[in-house]
């Protein structure tokens, strides 16, 4: 069991500062440090935070170091796991529990120098945390944003001390779960003064200086001194609002006018604090995609010269890059689309049954095996008038099966094909359906009653 005090020290040090913390988390914010001090493997992790500043501060070679200082790079995107309770003067992450910004600083200045990392992409779920070190932290990252591409994915939540490091970023994504914001700032005092007067203990300060003592628990808070807080969290609270607006290029005011509330994917983005709704998975192969292609490009033409390409991939590049992939993506679809209409309405099994054919292409069916159905169906004729109709009726024609109409039929047991069941060769909406049962063997069609 741990034997050092160190979860009962961060505890109080939380206590008695301000926070950046969503509200009625409190006690998930209490739970995660008490949590962390019962785990085995806290009084290690202690004695590695410790050494933040030594040589090895990333020794890879030892399996317990990586785990508190995970640095994770797939596909030139490095990703820092930004998780649990953020702590000052903290230099490891501790599982879900607590994540340090000096871990979070030392993995991103690591990334800015790792020729092969082009994307830092930061892994968010946290209900807030310390003021102390935070703002240095998130305006630290803004400055890098020149260099290399940042990205913050709320996975889930990314609220107060975390929404700030989140907006230091190029872009947030948010899950659909999600939820990010509560740009506000939060301390207490705990008056138990009368619990320890019904205890019998009354505690005596003895002290030099008029405020040396200002704020303790075992009195009650004097208007003076809770007005000089207020103006300490006014101060804050007035930092961080500047910080959000800058990072996201916001009207300081509308970061005001949020109050402090939280936002979930289905107003975020138009409130501005989220770039878009998805999934980190998805962003990053889109990614991967993009800087493949870029590097592809770069290589067939850029000069090969020791000069060439010095700096690594731009932002810009990584930008316009992503951008293009998207566009490509979207004009793939719709090249294979069309290429997938014709192949069915120029194919010879369509010239002699155009309407059946057009009725295969608008339903998404496959070009090979609408053919197949094609070719199994008699060929449309034109219906002939009848002998009684009058001189100037207009000619009766079957209309065209639709996907809509196909879909009503019901299901029958095998899938051979039946004469065309009206008399005149007219193709019938089971005609359709008894070729596409062939071809798939789904079979739609009415039974007989």
């Amino acid at each position: 069991m741990p034997t050092r005090n160190d979860g009962g020290t961060l505890m109080a040090r939380l206590a008695a500062n301000p926070l950046l913390l969503q509200p009625g988390c409190e006690d998930l914010f209490a739970h995660s440090i008490i949590d962390m001090q019962s785990d085995a493997k806290f009084d290690g992790a202690m004695n590695v935070s410790d050494n933040m500043l030594a040589d090895d501060f990333w020794d890879d070679d030892d399996e317990f170091i990586s785990w508190l200082r995970p640095y994770t790079v797939q596909d030139g995107v490095l990703t820092i796991p930004v998780k649990g309770v953020l702590m000052n003067k903290l230099s490891i992450k501790f599982g879900s529990y607590a994540t340090g910004y000096q871990y979070i600083e030392q993995a991103v200045i690591r990334g800015m120098m790792d020729s092969d990392v082009h994307t830092i992409a930061f892994d968010i779920d946290s209900p807030g945390g310390e003021v102390a070190g935070n703002f240095e932290l998130a305006e630290f990252i803004a400055e890098q944003r020149v260099e290399k591409k940042m990205l913050a994915f709320a996975n889930d939540h990314a609220y107060s001390a975390a929404y700030s490091i989140a907006s230091a970023a190029h872009s947030i994504t948010m899950a659909r779960s999600g939820g990010v914001g509560s740009v506000g700032v939060v301390t207490m005092h705990m008056d138990v003064s009368e619990r320890m007067d019904k205890m019998g203990v009354k505690v005596t300060f003895i002290y030099a200086g008029k405020h040396k003592v200002e704020g303790n628990p075992y009195e009650a808070l004097p208007a003076a001194a809770k007005s000089r807080i207020q103006d300490r969290i006014d101060r804050i609270y007035g930092e961080f609002v500047g910080l959000v607006a800058a990072n996201r290029d916001m009207d300081e005011q509308a970061v005001r006018d949020t109050e402090a509330l939280t936002y979930d994917a289905s107003n975020a983005v138009d409130i501005g604090f989220a770039d878009r709704v998805g999934t980190m998975k998805e962003e990053l192969a889109e990614l991967s995609m993009a800087a493949t292609e870029m590097e592809h490009t770069m290589a067939t033409t850029t000069p090969k010269t020791p000069a060439a390409n010095e700096g690594g991939i731009t932002q810009a590049q990584m930008d316009a890059a992503v951008a293009a992939a998207r566009t490509e993506g979207a004009a793939e679809g719709a090249t294979a689309e069309r290429e997938r209409t014709s192949a069915i309405m120029d194919s010879d099994e369509a010239k002699d049954r155009p309407a059946a054919a057009r009725a295969l292409a608008d339903s998404g069916m496959d070009a090979e095996a609408a053919v197949t159905a094609l070719g199994k169906m008699p060929s449309e004729a034109a219906q002939a008038p009848k002998a009684d109709a009058a001189p100037d009726a207009p000619k009766a024609t079957t209309p065209a099966p639709t996907p809509f109409a196909a879909n009503m039929d019901g299901p029958e047991v095998g899938a051979e094909v039946a004469e065309p069941k009206a008399k005149d060769g007219a193709v019938t909406s089971d005609d359709l359906l008894g070729a596409h049962a062939a071809a798939t063997g789904i079979d739609r069609r009415a039974k007989a009653s």
